[in-house]
C-alpha cells in the first residue's frame, strides 16, 4: 500500500514537471498590432505598397500572417516576375510613408514572399530582438496582413 502511495505521488510530481517545462502553463502574450490590406492604396497607378508598423517595447518575437497573397494585375511582371512582398524588420520605428531602402543601416531581417497567380496562406516570424519596426514592401500584390507581437 506504501508502494502504491508513494508511486502514485511520484508520478503525480513526474507530470507535473512535465507541463511545466512544456509551457503549457505558461502565457502567451501574443497581441496583434495592426491588420492589413494590399495595396495599401487601391487603385493606385503604383504597383509599389510600403506600410510601416511600430512595434511595442519589450517584443521577443514578431509574427506575420498573410492571407489570400495573389498578384493584383495578372499578367502584369516586374523585373521578370508577378510579384512579391517583403517584410523588413528594423531595430528603429520607420517613419510612415518611408521605404526600406531609407534604414537599411538599422535592418536586422528581411523575409520574402514570391507571388504567383494563386492565393498564399502563412505565416513569417522574426526572433530577434530589439525589433522597433516593420516595413511591408509588396509589389503588384493584393491579400490581408495581420502583424503580431509577443512580449
Amino acid at each position: 500500500m506504501k508502494n502504491d502511495k508513494t508511486f502514485i505521488l511520484g508520478f503525480v510530481a513526474i507530470l507535473i514537471i512535465v507541463v511545466m517545462v512544456s509551457g503549457c502553463t505558461s502565457s502567451n502574450n501574443e497581441k496583434i498590432i495592426g491588420e492589413f490590406n494590399l495595396p495599401k492604396q487601391p487603385n493606385s497607378q503604383s504597383i509599389f505598397s510600403y506600410i510601416n508598423v511600430t512595434i511595442p517595447d519589450g517584443a521577443k518575437s514578431v509574427k506575420i500572417e498573410y492571407q489570400n497573397i495573389t498578384q493584383d494585375n495578372v499578367g502584369m511582371t516586374y523585373l521578370g516576375g508577378g510579384g512579391g512582398m517583403s517584410v523588413y524588420a528594423f531595430n528603429v520605428a520607420p517613419a510612415e510613408g518611408q521605404e526600406p531602402s531609407n534604414y537599411m543601416q538599422n535592418r536586422l531581417d528581411v523575409k520574402t514572399l514570391d507571388v504567383s497567380t494563386t492565393g498564399l496562406n502563412g505565416t513569417m516570424e522574426f526572433t530577434q530582438s530589439g525589433i522597433k519596426g516593420l516595413i511591408i514592401s509588396s509589389i503588384n500584390v493584393k491579400g490581408t496582413v495581420k502583424v503580431f507581437a509577443t512580449t
